[in-house]
């Protein structure tokens, strides 16, 4: 019994220091501790190419212990051959706007590696609206445009009279277009009507925060001519200026301002 003993410690033992023995891939990029650099959703994740090894497996989590719910397990079989150092994959679905930490480690054919030393970066976690913003006379149909962010199959478009958005005049959700500037086109807008908008992107497990929120007018309807038979007082007149040129309001109605001096003074 004292032999069998000694002889399953000593297989424990070799296999501890065989274990020991093995080694664990380095791992590259992406690594960055500011929370100034974003990464994207969708990013290569780059470790050290060893030969010898079967597969390799890396752990995606948004804490360093590895131990939440949001943590993602990969498994990549190892090439016999390899033109470069490493080996790198592109993985997505990261979670957005906190630090995601990964490791990998090897799988030999009758070995496992530790895990290698752990690296960390943060992703970017609000969606950009570009324009319009803040522009006048704007023509329907308006065509919204935003920040291409890689990693997001989808986006969520809305436009309100009011920056709650409680209830939208427009709301899209749909495939984003793969392209620098992403556009969405609405045509079911009010002339000389404020608008305001906001998006965001999202994939298979998280979601931006809502772009800041831009606005624009649309264009008012073409003016009637004002001329002396026009009856009015002074709290039905407002003045606008839209690309240099004045328009006066009577009643919500626009007006060329041209005949504006054949108003009678006691009518204003």
């Amino acid at each position: 019994m004292k032999r069998i003993l000694n002889t399953w410690i000593l297989t424990f033992f070799s296999v501890l220091l065989c274990w020991g023995n093995v080694k664990a891939p380095e791992v590259y990029i992406p690594h960055s501790t500011s929370t100034t650099k974003e990464y994207k959703a969708k990013e290569w994740f780059r470790w050290e190419y060893i030969a010898s090894c079967i597969k390799y497996i890396i752990e995606i989590d948004t804490v360093a212990t590895f131990t939440s719910d949001a943590k993602a397990t990969y498994t990549y079989s190892n090439p016999s051959k390899c033109s470069t150092t490493y080996f790198e994959k592109e993985i997505g679905n990261l979670y957005l706007g906190c630090f995601n930490f990964w490791h990998v480690k090897a799988v030999y054919k009758n070995d496992t590696s530790a895990w290698s030393n752990t690296h960390q970066f943060f992703t970017l976690g609000k969606a950009v609206a570009t324009s319009p913003n803040r522009a006048t006379d704007v023509e329907i149909p308006v065509t919204l445009k935003w920040e291409y962010q890689y990693g997001f199959p989808w986006s969520i478009i809305e436009v309100d009279t009011t920056t709650s958005f409680l209830n939208p005049v427009f709301h899209s959700d749909r495939e984003t277009p793969n392209s620098t500037w992403a556009n969405q086109k609405v045509s079911t807008l009010t002339e000389g009507t404020t608008y305001y908008w906001r998006m965001r992107n999202y994939h298979q497990k998280d979601t931006t925060e809502w772009s800041d929120v831009l606005s624009f007018t649309t264009r008012s309807p073409e003016p009637t001519s004002l001329n002396e038979n026009v009856n009015v007082n002074a709290n039905q007149v407002r003045k606008i200026l839209i690309n240099g040129h004045l328009y006066i309001i009577i009643d919500d109605k626009r007006y060329d301002a041209t005949g504006l001096l054949a108003i009678k003074k006691q009518k204003l």
